[in-house]
């Protein structure tokens, strides 16, 4: 093994010292400047962008919780005149078929077919009263 005594700077010699510090402490002028405004840009920009997801991830909770409380919970799939225009929330058991699409010449094996069925409407306002037209 070697062992090799560290040498302080007031062992090297003064004059390096002395042009170590100056070397150190001088002054970047305007480059300084533009550095600490991009950081502190960068910095502003993330807590801004952070702030705006965050806003939405809360707006978004609270109208899931919303709908959440507006569902009504159906243990059996039946269709119930009184539940229309409800949100309802049904669990059950689906059996899975093979399916064939006759325009794309393509078959699928073991699978699930969803129809869906999409009516649009606008709600006007007509004497303070909100209507819903079809």
């Amino acid at each position: 093994f070697f062992f090799f005594k560290q040498k302080t700077a007031y062992e090297i010699s003064a004059c390096l010292v002395g042009s170590e510090m100056c070397i150190r402490d001088r002054y970047m002028g305007g480059r300084q400047k533009i550095i600490t405004f991009f950081g502190f840009s960068f910095v502003l920009a993330g807590l801004s962008i952070l702030w705006l997801f965050e806003r939405r991830y809360v707006i978004s909770n609270r109208v899931y919780d919303k709908a959440q409380s507006r569902c009504l919970h159906l243990d059996e799939p039946i269709i119930v005149p009184a539940n229309e225009g409800r949100l309802i929330h049904v669990v059950s058991q689906v059996e899975a078929s093979d399916i064939k699409d006759i325009e794309f010449d393509m078959q699928v094996q073991k699978s699930l077919r969803l129809r869906r069925s999409v009516e649009m409407y606008l709600y006007t306002e007509k004497n303070g009263k909100c209507q819903k037209e079809w």
